[in-house]
C-alpha cells in the first residue's frame, strides 16, 4: 500500500471500530418488560415478576363516599430494577461524547466489553481501569467499570463510580437510571427517587423512569406524585397493564372511584382472563355506588376464580347491599350472602 492511501485507509479502519463499538453498546438496552404485576397481597416482592395482580377489597356499595372496610393498598416493584439491568446499560450517548480518538483505546474498550459479556469481570475491570488511567473522564469506561463492579458485588465502589459519572456527565440518562436502580437496591429510596426525578425531567419520555419514580412515590405515600407519574407512564406505554392497575389503586386512594373504574376497565381489556382486574373494577364501581356494574364485574371475577376469598368476600358485600336495594329479590340476595359466608367459614 502506498503512503498516499495509508492515512485514508487507517481512518476507515478506525471508523469501523468506533461504529462497531457504538452499535454494540447501544443495542444493550432492553425493552421494558410488560409482566410487571406482583402476586403478593400483603408484601412488596423483590423477586421475579409473576402473572397475577394484587387486589383491592370491595367496598360497601350502599355508601358512595364511605368505605365499609379500609382497603389495603398494594404496590408493584419495577422488574427493571435488576442487577443484570445495571450491568447491561452502557449509554450510547456516552460512547458518542467521550470515546477516546485512538485505536488503542477503542480496542481496549471493545476487549473490555467482550470480557464483561463473557463473565470475565475482573479482566473487564482491569481493562476499564487501564483506559481510565489515560482518560479519567472517559464515560464509556466509567460506565463499563460500574457494570463490572456491580457484577462483582462491590457496591460501595459502584456507588462512587456512578456519583463521579453523574458529576462529569449530568445528562447521561443511562447513568442516572442505573444509579437510581443501585440506590434503590441499597435501600436509599429517597436518593433513588431523586435520580429518577432528574431523569424524567431531562427525558420526559423515559417510560421506565416514570414507572420507577411512580412506584417509589406510591410506596412512600407521595400519592399526588405517584398519580402524575402513572399518568405519564400510561400515556407513554398504554399497553402495559400494571400502569393502569397502579393508577387505579392511586385513584381509589384519592377516593375517585369513577376514574379508578376507567383504569381497571382498561386493565381488564388488556388482561381479560385475570380475576383481579374484574375484582378491582367491581370494587371501584361499588365505591361509586354503581352496584349493578359492580355485580357484573364481580360475577365475572367469580367465574374465573370461584374459590378466591377476596372475590367471595366482595360478593357477600354486594349481595348484602342488594337486600335493601332490590326488595323483590331481597330473599335471594340474603341467601346468597349467607351461602358464600358459610363457604368462607369452611375455608378458614
Amino acid at each position: 500500500m502506498t503512503s498516499r492511501w495509508f492515512i485514508p485507509f487507517s481512518l476507515l479502519v478506525f471508523a469501523v471500530l468506533v461504529g462497531g463499538l457504538w452499535t454494540y453498546l447501544s443495542a444493550t438496552e432492553e425493552p421494558t418488560p410488560a409482566r410487571w404485576v406482583r402476586s403478593s397481597r400483603g408484601l412488596l416482592m423483590d423477586v421475579e415478576p409473576v402473572e397475577h395482580s394484587p387486589t383491592i377489597p370491595v367496598t360497601d356499595p350502599s355508601v358512595v363516599t364511605k368505605h365499609k372496610k379500609k382497603p389495603t393498598r398494594h404496590f408493584v416493584e419495577p422488574p427493571t430494577m435488576q442487577w443484570s439491568d445495571v450491568a447491561a446499560h452502557l449509554d450510547e450517548a456516552s460512547v458518542k461524547l467521550r470515546l477516546d480518538a485512538t485505536d488503542s483505546t477503542t480496542g481496549e474498550l471493545l476487549g473490555a466489553q467482550r470480557d464483561l459479556d463473557a463473565g470475565r469481570h475482573h479482566a473487564a475491570l482491569r481493562a476499564y481501569d487501564s483506559v481510565l488511567v489515560k482518560s479519567k473522564s472517559n464515560t464509556v469506561a466509567l460506565a463499563g467499570r460500574a457494570a463490572a463492579l456491580t457484577a462483582l458485588e462491590r457496591l460501595d465502589d459502584v456507588e462512587a463510580s456512578y456519583e463521579f459519572l453523574i458529576r462529569i456527565a449530568p445528562r447521561d440518562a443511562a447513568a442516572r437510571y442505573n444509579f437510581g436502580v443501585l440506590l434503590y437496591r441499597r435501600g436509599k429510596h429517597g436518593e433513588a427517587s431523586t435520580q429518577f426525578r432528574e431523569l424524567v425531567t431531562m427525558q420526559p419520555d423515559h417510560a421506565r423512569g416514570h414507572y420507577n419514580l411512580a412506584t417509589l412515590a406510591q410506596r412512600a405515600g407521595r400519592l399526588a406524585e405517584a398519580r402524575d407519574e402513572w399518568l405519564a407512564f400510561t400515556r407513554l406505554e398504554p399497553s402495559v397493564p400494571s400502569g393502569w392497575f397502579n393508577l387505579g389503586v392511586v385513584q381509589m386512594d384519592f377516593e375517585e372511584p369513577l376514574d379508578a373504574a376507567r383504569c381497571f376497565a382498561v386493565y381488564t381489556v388488556i388482561r381479560p382472563d385475570e380475576a383481579d382486574g374484574f375484582t378491582n373494577l367491581g370494587a371501584a364501581h361499588a365505591a361509586a355506588g354503581d352496584v349493578i356494574e359492580a355485580m357484573e364485574a364481580m360475577t365475572a371475577a367469580d367465574g374465573m376464580a370461584p374459590c378466591d376469598p377476596m372475590v367471595m368476600t366482595a360478593l357477600v358485600d354486594l349481595h348484602e347491599a342488594f337486600i335493601d336495594m332490590d326488595v323483590e329479590h331481597a330473599q335471594m340476595h340474603r341467601a346468597q350472602a349467607l351461602c358464600i359466608n358459610e363457604q368462607l367459614s369452611g375455608m378458614e
